[in-house]
């Protein structure tokens, strides 16, 4: 997610400094990268009250959507503000720019598209696209978050009804596996790599395709990813301070690649999509940033919460290991009851458990490098029963961590097995030592 940054004086503060150094503000919103920097040369410089606020959706008190700004960049934008967003440091800007719905065209760094009549449902037969025009040379992914996610649902495991499908330029057919269902608070990241030899632009569409059978609506948040830039700050961050500033965190991060999903927390919970009914033909990858003062991912699931096929007739037991997991399974490297070894990587069955045809759930812990990358496999058939899929509450934790072992391989190799559509598209980040970063207040500047 973008973010908007104010300054407000507050003291001055003493700081010996070079000469010629330079205190560089940006503001990341939509379409203004280049022209809104501003450098302020000093030799004992002012201390600054940075606020930073997330350009989220907000509404006025008519329940009309916007995206919060300060007033002199929805003025900018053309909008006009009715409503305080930000704690009164923004103003819920109404602007066409920021929201869409069906057979539209975008370049804005941050935009909604919902469906026609959203907050409300449809039910007839569309077919309802949203282009994404990729116009900033730093920008190499989107992510879609999925704020309301409901289709009709899967047919033994298919697509056949409602459906999304995103395809990008220069990404290969089936990188993004079709969903339906219900998927509300689930996120995705495209790759929209850049060509160095190609000057053509790059795109994403967006489809959504519908049918009359019965009540539907989406409401997505797609945000366009600078990702050497944030790779930058973020990385400069980490060792300054020994970990990325809570600031950081709500601005959207470039995913590692060959990550569908991605997560940067210390503790989240994660989910199969349209959980309840998991889908067929599944092949990507869920990645989970180590945290620098952790040593183990736990990984938990109660009996409510997972149940994928086993290659047995013992569906309800835990299934562990290549044999009892070889086609329906969610792999965890170098899990294990306490993450040494021996550990098993395949998980399936109707409990989560380290320990093979066990009849009670067990948290399965991973010690194995970071960052972590869960795989979810499923194969074509039509599934009946035990069909679930997984909720799973994962927690990164610093006790016991003097016994790490270094005989896991690190899980990077779970991305590399993955199918070839699955990592097609993706391309390396490529970091520079460009900035450093200033904390006042607890809050983060960036000096160059």
């Amino acid at each position: 997610m973008h973010s908007t940054k104010l300054l407000l004086f507050a003291a001055f503060l003493e700081i010996i400094c070079g000469t010629g150094a330079i205190l560089q503000f940006s503001n990341s919103t939509d379409n203004f990268n280049s022209d809104r920097g501003r450098r302020l040369s000093f030799l004992r410089p002012s201390i600054f009250n940075v606020v930073r606020f997330s350009n989220d959706e907000c509404y006025d008190g008519g329940n009309q959507s916007g995206t919060c700004y300060t007033p002199i960049e929805c003025k900018t934008f053309g909008g006009s503000g009715t409503a305080m967003c930000a704690n009164g440091y923004g103003t819920c800007c109404i602007s066409s720019l920021f929201s869409k719905s069906c057979h539209n065209t975008t370049s804005q760094k941050v935009v909604y598209f919902k469906n026609p009549s959203y907050p409300a449902s449809d039910n007839q037969q569309n077919y309802c696209d949203l282009s994404i025009d990729v116009k900033d040379a730093d920008i190499c992914q989107l992510r879609l978050d999925f704020l309301d996610f409901q289709l009709d649902p899967p047919t033994k495991g298919r697509c056949l009804g409602d459906r999304l499908s995103v395809t990008a330029s220069k990404l290969a057919t089936n990188s993004i596996p079709t969903l339906c269902g219900l998927n509300r608070h689930s996120h995705i990241y495209v790759s929209v790599p850049q060509d160095a030899n190609s000057k053509a632009g790059r795109s994403a569409s967006i489809l959504f395709v519908t049918n009359n059978n019965g009540a539907y609506r989406w409401h997505l948040r797609i945000t366009q990813i600078e990702c050497t830039k944030m790779s930058d700050l973020n990385r400069v961050q980490k060792s300054f301070f020994g970990f990325i500033p809570e600031a950081a965190l709500k601005v959207s991060l470039p995913a590692p690649q060959g990550c569908l999903q991605y997560y940067s927390t210390a503790s989240g919970v994660i989910e199969s999509f349209n959980f309840g009914h998991y889908l067929a033909n599944m092949d990507y990858a869920i990645c989970i940033e180590r945290l620098p003062d952790t040593c183990k991912v736990v990984f938990s699931s109660s009996i409510a919460d997972w149940a994928i096929d086993k290659n047995d007739a013992y569906k309800d037991t835990a299934g562990v290991g290549d044999i009892q997991c070889s086609n329906d399974y969610l792999l965890i490297p170098g899990g294990s009851r306490d993450g040494e070894g021996p550990t098993f990587d395949r998980f399936c069955g109707g409990k989560l458990s380290y320990s093979k045809s066990s009849q009670e759930p067990a948290p399965v812990v991973s010690k194995a490098n970071g960052p972590i990358v869960l795989r979810f496999h499923t194969d074509n058939q039509l599934l009946t029963q035990n069909n679930l899929g997984f909720r799973v509450q994962f927690t990164q934790e610093t006790t016991n961590c003097q016994s790490v072992s270094s005989n896991i391989v690190s899980n990077s190799l779970s991305v590399a097995s993955l199918s070839a559509p699955v990592l097609s598209g993706y391309t390396n980040f490529q970091n520079t030592n460009e900035n450093l970063v200033l904390r006042s207040n607890t809050k983060y500047l960036r000096l160059k």
